[in-house]
């Protein structure tokens, strides 16, 4: 009953916040958008109020029925009208999916008009202070982004509190399923955005380059120094980007100031992530502890190996160093991450397995046509009687006055079930047919996997941490 009486509260709540939105700060910014000097720009506020009237209607429309279904069903113990209610709404649950997709973009865009324009966040104060509430235009637009989760919880509390052999359990399991969809679904949209805008803000801040593409995504990044490039005193400083599909490299120069017009950094290179190989650089000495290095900074040569991997690219090969082990961790863990699922590998994999079918396949062939011609009648002790080989036999025989045809396959046939080999042309067309319907195999078997991997994507890649005093963890830092 507690979780009931809070799905209805919340929602109440919910439905009236939408609503200051709409009518104390939508509603008034629109009916300016004409006026001479407008607050914001039709443009602008539809992108800041991305579908909040439709979110409000919809939370208005789900509160009316919720409290009209309470009412009319007295019986705490009758809890079916919550699931049938949840169900007739959860289709145009599709505005929270649209909702959050642009709601990063919304939120960027509202800070950024705070900032540039006193007018528009006066007019912000200026409803605050009518509605009395301490609560910011932000803190209202963030309240759908968690509505669809808030529903799935209570959902699950109160199937919790339901008997199991209720008959009420069958409709609140198809609503607790709907919207658990949805909310998979939001959140898929959200993860979305925000990589969407991650991508965005590093395009911006580089010179000459495009990021945003299909589903690629940010997995690591950090600053690497050149050890010791050519016609420089010290090491010269680059900047990383590792994406799932890509590696850029960003020139920051040797004091981090190297920069472009604008004040972007320069693309070194941008290459498929594929192409990229790592390996261990110059070696440390063995008298070297290298549980004792804890920063690349003023150490001598024979001591950088420690900090350092190559790094080789289509384009060119770095070697380079990093502040620290952990650091020198991450970004050999990282790339292992990122080239295990690069779309290249991923080909030669295919590629391979296709062979290893071809070759497996191919090899058994003569044998499993050995077997197949045995298992039709063709025995080697004689054709077995009521086979299909006997029949065969008998229909060859009289189609020929009595006698089996030298050379007909029946009579093949016969001569390699008795013997148990092949004649050579026989033997050239089933390992032929083996290596085809092997590759083929293969690699479907191979591509069937990946679609089952797909439908349980990865886990996020999560840089490893390298305990202060953890001297096994340090000692494979420097040996990779």
């Amino acid at each position: 009953a507690q979780a009931i009486q809070e799905l209805v509260a919340t929602e109440a709540t919910y439905s009236e916040s939408m609503k200051v939105v709409v009518e104390k700060y939508y509603t008034p910014l629109r009916k300016q958008e004409t006026s001479q000097n407008p607050l914001l720009l039709a443009l602008e506020i539809d992108q800041i109020f991305y579908e909040v009237e439709e979110l409000q209607g919809l939370a208005q429309h789900l509160h009316g029925q919720l409290v009209d279904k309470m009412n009319s069903n007295p019986d705490a113990s009758n809890v079916s009208w919550i699931g049938d209610t949840m169900c007739s709404v959860a289709p145009l649950f599709k505005l929270y999916e649209k909702y959050i997709t642009n709601f990063s973009a919304a939120s960027s865009k509202l800070e950024t008009l705070r900032r540039e324009r006193p007018s528009f966040e006066r007019f912000l104060q200026d409803v605050r202070q009518q509605t009395q509430t301490q609560l910011q235009l932000s803190s209202y637009l963030i309240m759908p982004i968690q509505r669809i989760l808030r529903y799935k919880l209570l959902l699950e509390r109160i199937l919790a509190n339901t008997a199991p052999d209720s008959p009420d359990v069958v409709s609140l399991n198809k609503a607790l399923a709907m919207v658990s969809q949805w909310a998979d679904k939001c959140n898929d949209a959200q993860r979305s955005a925000q990589r969407l805008e991650a991508l965005e803000r590093i395009e911006r801040s580089l010179e000459g380059v495009q990021l945003v593409s299909g589903e690629r995504s940010m997995l690591y990044q950090g600053t690497l120094k050149l050890a010791r490039p050519e016609g420089t005193d010290k090491p010269q400083t680059l900047q990383l980007f590792l994406f799932t599909d890509a590696l850029l490299i960003a020139e920051a120069g040797a004091a981090g100031g190297a920069r472009a017009a604008g004040g972007r950094a320069r693309v070194a290179h941008l290459v498929h992530v594929g192409t990229v190989r790592h390996k261990p650089c110059v070696a440390v000495p063995a008298g070297v502890d290298v549980t004792t290095l804890s920063s690349v900074e003023d150490r001598p040569d024979d001591e950088i190996g420690a900090f350092g991997f190559e790094l080789q690219t289509s384009k060119e090969t770095y070697v380079v160093l990093a502040p620290d082990l952990e650091e020198k961790m991450r970004w050999i863990s990282a790339l292992d991450y990122a080239l295990a699922g690069s779309p290249k590998n991923q080909g030669i994999k295919g590629l391979a397995s296709a062979a290893g079918g071809a070759v497996v396949v191919g090899a058994c062939a003569p044998s499993a046509a050995v077997s197949t011609v045995r298992n039709a009648g063709f025995s080697a002790t004689g054709i077995v009687r009521k086979s299909f080989a006997s029949r065969s036999f008998s229909a060859a025989a009289k189609a020929n006055g009595g006698k089996i045809k030298a050379g007909s396959w029946v009579a093949v046939c016969q001569r390699v079930g008795t013997s148990g080999r092949l004649p050579l042309s026989w033997t050239v067309a089933a390992v032929s047919c083996g290596v085809v319907l092997g590759a083929v195999l293969g690699y479907g078997l191979y591509r069937a996997g990946s679609y089952l991997k797909r439908r349980r994507p990865r886990g996020e890649f999560v840089p490893p941490q390298l305990g202060g005093d953890s001297e096994e963890a340090s000692a494979a830092a420097a040996a990779s």
